[in-house]
């Protein structure tokens, strides 16, 4: 293993204090296990299919030249500053958080083995020591890390809605220059507020939301970033209508008016409890 390039994942700032935190801005959601876990499982088949690619293309000790750039390329898109050609062809990336904090790091090899370094091995360069997992989690690490929607996956992002427009046919999509930044709605108050509505709308009416979208970005996130808070979602379908009835920005939107009492019942008594 000596002699072997590395993937590196730096985060700096990321666990002021022995905690990790998500989102941006002053006011910050701790990283649970949930938290990990939930974006984490959503990586999973993704980083089954690097590892393997890592694993049909095995480079020795100091050639490790197709993995550094499929490498670099993957820490680059999840938002984090990357720096190739470390000490041969090693890469290092780095992601910052919003706090002073110590600087916390992984470290993984690349390399694979050559058969003179196999037992009972073949003839060829083979993965048979277990880097390609290795690097792979280094890079799930840097994802996982780079928490669901914070402004670094912006690049990510848009990235994939580019591809998405151009195999649809010609297209073309623009975006702002400076959007928002990512809406983080604290655990503790959505679970609160998901509790009161269970208890005085059902449990059978309310649903908590894992990354959900708002459209045309959201300026209730430069709040969130200073105030502890939450983002409820009202459903308006009338019974038996067709979805597109009750989805914002589309023409046929046509709401039930009835929604409008339940959401002031809900609202009003939230904002009463608070006081």
């Amino acid at each position: 293993m000596l002699g072997g390039a590395a993937v590196g994942v730096a985060a700096a700032g990321l666990m002021p204090a022995g905690a990790a935190y998500a989102g941006s801005g002053p006011a910050r959601k701790r990283v649970d296990e949930d938290s990990v876990d939930a974006v984490a499982s959503g990586l999973d088949d993704d980083l089954i299919a690097l590892r393997r690619d890592i694993h049909l293309h095995p480079e020795i000790a100091g050639q490790e030249q197709r993995t550094a750039e499929l490498v670099a390329e993957r820490l680059r898109t999840a938002g984090l500053e990357v720096t190739t050609g470390v000490g041969g062809h090693g890469v290092v990336g780095v992601l910052t958080g919003a706090y002073h904090g110590r600087t916390v790091a992984y470290r993984a090899d690349m390399d694979a083995v050559p058969p003179s370094a196999q037992m009972g091995g073949g003839p060829q360069p083979a993965h048979v020591c277990g880097h390609d997992v290795h690097t792979t989690i280094g890079v799930g690490v840097a994802q996982v890390l780079a928490r669901c929607w914070p402004p670094q996956r912006y690049v990510e992002v848009r990235e994939d809605i580019h591809r998405i427009a151009l195999s649809s046919g010609e297209a073309a999509v623009n975006f702002p220059n400076d959007p928002f930044p990512a809406m983080v709605c604290p655990r503790r108050e959505g679970n609160a507020l998901k509790r009161y509505l269970q208890r005085t709308r059902g449990d059978d009416q309310v649903r908590s939301l894992q990354a959900a979208v708002p459209f045309n970005g959201e300026d209730f996130a430069l709040f969130l970033n200073r105030m502890p808070g939450t983002f409820t979602f009202l459903g308006v379908r009338t019974p038996g209508a067709a979805i597109e009835t009750s989805f914002p920005h589309l023409g046929s939107f046509t709401p039930d008016e009835r929604a409008i009492g339940h959401g002031v019942r809900a609202m009003a008594g939230w904002l009463a409890r608070r006081t």
